[in-house]
């Protein structure tokens, strides 16, 4: 039987981080006002209550691991290939079950720096709730995927931007597709993201058809944001996401 334990942090860190160029070393080792991004990520939420660490790491490894050279309480999980925030996610997880650990777990990213009260926060709300889920406002997280409410208030799901501009210039020709897009308010580098997708074969007819009741327009202008922080139960978590498949949408 596993024994609940302290609670604990998967933290993601092994993107490429492709915006900040050919780097040596991981974006969340960038510094921030005299420290690395990540070092500043685990003293916040070690302020706020997270006593043991698992870091997902794989672009630039030893370059994260550098940066948190004397941190206690913090073990590695290697993801050898980028299959997506799910898996991994499901890395970190499984070292947590490796070492017999039951209890709540944060879930967030190695470049996001969360505030300790935030964090305390995320851990109290857990003791009533199977999950608890952060978002920002919309105005606070422009480029977040939009969290869609259904008529009565209730979570319906999550829209990238990406799958929200799609929806909106399935059915349009191609020469209206930039005009709907900056319509609709994406900044110019998503825009363009989204029509480089639509180019290739096949990607508008993929395009699932979403049971939110709601269209591209109303979805992008949702109240709340993603804020990609989430607390769970941890036993309960890994195997939900072990059932996952890759359409995200």
């Amino acid at each position: 039987m596993k024994a609940k334990t302290e609670n604990a942090a998967v933290i993601l860190c092994a993107g490429k981080g492709t915006r900040m160029g050919d780097s040596p070393i991981n974006k969340v080792c960038f510094d921030c006002a005299g420290a690395p991004v990540i070092r500043r990520v685990v003293q916040n939420m070690r302020a706020g209550g997270v006593g043991r660490f698992v870091i997902v790491v794989g672009h630039r490894a030893e370059s994260v691991m550098g940066a948190l050279d004397g941190e206690d309480g913090v073990l590695y999980a290697f993801q050898k290939e980028q299959k997506g925030t799910g898996h991994a996610a499901l890395c970190g997880l499984k070292v947590l079950r490796d070492i017999g650990f039951g209890g709540n777990v944060i879930v967030s990213m190695g470049d996001k720096i969360v505030r300790s009260e935030t964090v305390a926060g995320l851990l109290a709300n857990a003791k009533g709730a199977k999950a608890v889920w952060g978002v920002q406002m919309r105005e606070a997280n422009p480029n977040g995927g939009r969290v869609v409410m259904d008529d009565g208030g209730k979570l319906a799901g999550v829209v990238e931007l990406a799958d929200a501009g799609l929806m909106a210039i399935k059915g349009l020709p191609e020469s209206a597709w930039a005009g709907k897009l900056a319509e609709l308010g994406l900044n110019p580098k998503k825009a363009a993201k989204v029509v480089d997708r639509a180019k290739l074969p096949g990607a508008l007819s993929s395009v699932p058809e979403r049971r939110f009741g709601k269209d591209a327009a109303q979805i992008l202008l949702s109240k709340y944001a993603n804020a990609g922080l989430y607390c769970f139960d941890a036993d309960s978590v890994t195997e939900a996401i072990g059932s996952l498949g890759s359409d995200n949408a």
